[in-house]
């Protein structure tokens, strides 16, 4: 049976919304994206409608329905935490969120020549922001992630003996490295690491940390010394 949406009085339209999302299951984590996607068109509002219908945000019409829904569309600093070095814990439970994260992570494993899930388990964190533990548990292992990235890429993960900086000296690794810094006048590894997108003849700072077998923090302190 089609509902006529526009004859919907306010608390019609939030109560249709409300059994929409328990239909629909995913009253734990109501994602308006997910919602939007699996609606019955025409039996329950969509969402536009019932933030038009109720004057409410989307988020606010969720805290008034009695579901828990946080927005996490910068899915690893907000503002004020990256004034104070603090960083915000990711959610994966956010289907949203979790599409950014593999997006990402596929996009670092194209750039770095990720080869194998040490490397990924190595570099994950400080990478994309979540360690290879919480991914895998979503369902996301690294088989999983290479059949991602072939369907993003057209092609395999390259095995180990092919990756580009393999059989570069490690010396040369570190010269190529405060060249560039020197050159470019770039004052440290995150700013290295945004210049690094644009160059891709210099190794990436997650590249440098497997061919040096360095942590970031140690790769800093070598950077400070040297350059």
């Amino acid at each position: 049976m089609v509902i006529n949406m526009a004859k919907m009085t306010i608390e019609e339209t939030k109560e249709s919304l409300k059994k929409e999302i328990v239909r629909l299951g995913i009253q734990d984590n109501p994602s308006r994206t997910v919602y939007q996607k699996e609606y019955q068109r025409g039996v329950a509002p969509s969402p536009n409608n019932a933030m038009k219908v109720t004057g409410m945000k989307w988020q606010d019409l969720m805290n008034e329905l009695g579901f828990k829904y946080a927005s996490y569309a910068n899915v690893k600093f907000n503002a004020r935490d990256n004034a104070k070095g603090v960083e915000k814990k990711i959610r994966l439970t956010n289907p949203d969120t979790r599409q950014q994260i593999i997006d990402k992570a596929l996009e670092w494993m194209h750039k770095d020549e990720i080869q194998n899930v040490e490397e990924f388990k190595k570099n994950s964190k400080h990478m994309i922001g979540v360690n290879y533990g919480t991914l895998s548990k979503y369902g996301y292992s690294f088989e999983r992630l290479k059949e991602l990235y072939k369907d993003k890429y057209g092609e395999e993960i390259k095995s180990e003996h092919k990756g580009r900086w393999n059989h570069v000296d490690k010396k040369e690794l570190i010269n190529l490295l405060i060249e560039a810094m020197v050159n470019n006048n770039l004052n440290n590894l995150s700013q290295y690491s945004k210049w690094c997108k644009e160059n891709n003849d210099y190794p990436s700072i997650a590249t440098l940390q497997r061919r040096l077998d360095m942590t970031y923090k140690e790769l800093n302190k070598l950077v400070k010394v040297l350059k």
